[in-house]
């Protein structure tokens, strides 16, 4: 794998369903099991993208791991959901998530979602970037499926 890129990101928005979890929790967990995984079926389930109001026009769902306990060791919320414009009106049973502009190593993802993901995770794991662990982000395509993942992984630097 390349370099990350270095790249600022400006604030942004996102209404969905999160979950407390940890890498650990992810790696003990029968294989289609963990944590994660689950939280994907909910976003699923509760149609979120058809409950958002103000989506953001570029349709993208992002995932957000944040509010660490420590590092990236700890425990950690993570939330899916979608860009909207405005956490004004945000459905219930959701939580709205507002991220700072922050500077951030790009690593793009493309492939079969149940391998490239992981794999660009293990990838950012052998790094030495110095993490904020603030807010680390997978922002996906709207073409994005299962088997074809477009997505990138933006990991928040000190």
């Amino acid at each position: 794998m390349t370099s990350p890129e270095i790249v600022e990101v400006p604030a942004l928005r996102v209404v969905g369903a999160s979950i407390r979890t940890s890498n650990q929790s992810q790696i003990e967990a029968e294989p289609g099991q963990g944590p994660i995984g689950q939280l994907w079926q909910t976003f699923a389930d509760l149609d979120v993208g058809k409950r958002v109001p103000n989506p953001h026009v570029s349709g993208e769902v992002v995932a957000i791991y944040h509010d660490y306990e420590s590092d990236a060791s700890g425990d950690y919320t993570l939330t899916i959901g979608l860009r909207v414009t405005s956490l004004h009106q945000v459905p219930k049973g959701l939580e709205g998530i507002e991220v700072p502009f922050q500077r951030y190593a790009r690593f793009p993802v493309e492939g079969p979602s149940d391998t490239a993901i992981p794999e660009t995770w293990r990838a950012v794991q052998e790094t030495d970037l110095d993490r904020a662990c603030t807010f680390d982000l997978e922002i996906y395509q709207p073409d994005s499926t299962p088997e074809l993942v477009k997505a990138e992984i933006l990991v928040a630097l000190k």
